[in-house]
C-alpha cells in the first residue's frame, strides 16, 4: 500500500508539471497567434488604402506618404 501510494504521488507530480508545461505552451501560442492577427490587420488596412487611392506599380515611390496616412487613419 505504502508503495502504491509513492507511486501514485509521483504520477501526480509528473502530470502537474506536464500540465503547467502545456498551459504555459498554449498561453504563448495565444500571444503569438494576437500579434499575427494585428499585423495582418494592419496590412489589411494599408491594402485598402491602395486600392481607395487606386496607385499604380508606379506609385509605389509614394510608399512613405502612403504608411504615414494609413497610421493616421488608425
Amino acid at each position: 500500500m505504502e508503495e502504491l501510494n509513492k507511486t501514485l504521488k509521483y504520477e501526480i507530480k509528473t502530470l502537474t508539471t506536464k500540465n503547467e508545461t502545456l498551459f504555459k505552451t498554449s498561453k504563448n501560442q495565444k500571444r503569438l497567434i494576437n500579434r499575427l492577427k494585428k499585423i495582418i490587420e494592419k496590412q489589411n488596412g494599408f491594402l485598402k488604402n491602395v486600392k481607395l487611392n487606386n496607385i499604380e506599380d508606379n506609385d509605389w515611390e509614394d510608399l512613405d506618404l502612403i504608411l504615414k496616412e494609413s497610421d493616421m487613419n488608425n
